[in-house]
């Protein structure tokens, strides 16, 4: 729900209907991987306020600015994936050189300073990767059958 209240507000912030918002709970990720504790959801959240906090900064607000600096590379404490979803952005703002990139660039480097931190405090190791490596053949077959199983369920009938 919390997914779909920030969207709401970040939708009705830029006068469009936050109904849109109502779209995120027909994803198959959220139906699926809404009920259950894993990381997905709480990513989901952390990109969506990244997007609104970038945002909001790209209006002129430097504490904005600074916020979606910070979380765009928190956001790889929970899954790394999200921060790749978001890097075409915080590109275009360096290219583009915006008025607040001191404040997303501050952000991201505090930012990498403590994910660095917790590297280390948690797992020993200052650089440490997340990834179980999915995309190996040997789990291919594995992960294919789960993938069928789920979606037969999502979609009746396949």
């Amino acid at each position: 729900m919390l997914l779909v209240l920030i969207t709401a507000k970040w939708i009705s912030e830029n006068g469009k209907s936050p109904l849109f918002s109502l779209l995120i709970l027909g994803l198959p990720a959220t139906l699926v991987l809404g009920r259950v504790p894993l990381s997905d959801i709480p990513a989901g959240v952390l990109v969506v306020l990244t997007c609104w906090f970038f945002w909001r900064g790209a209006e002129g607000s430097k504490t904005f600015g600074f916020l979606s600096g910070l979380l765009w590379v928190l956001i790889s404490v929970v899954r790394e994936p999200g921060t790749f979803l978001l890097t075409p952005l915080f590109l275009g703002s360096f290219f583009r050189k915006d008025q607040n990139l001191k404040y997303i660039v501050l952000g991201a480097v505090i930012g990498l300073i403590l994910k660095l931190s917790l590297n280390e405090m948690v797992w020993n190791v200052f650089f440490h990767s997340s990834g179980r490596g999915e995309f190996e053949m040997n789990v291919f077959f594995t992960n294919a059958i789960y993938y069928s199983m789920v979606l037969l369920f999502l979609i009746p009938g396949g």
